[in-house]
């Protein structure tokens, strides 16, 4: 009972980690859109 609870902590962990990777991603591309935007109003 106490592996089966490991397996699924290790795949909530993989889990979270390919989201906080997306989550990366996404912040990255924002922040450069932003800095486009901050570039256009000057």
């Amino acid at each position: 009972m106490f592996n089966k609870y490991l397996e699924n902590q290790k795949k909530e962990i993989e889990y979270l980690k390919i989201i906080a990777k997306r989550l990366e991603s996404m912040n990255k591309e924002l922040k450069e859109e932003n800095d486009r935007w901050k570039g256009k109003r000057q």
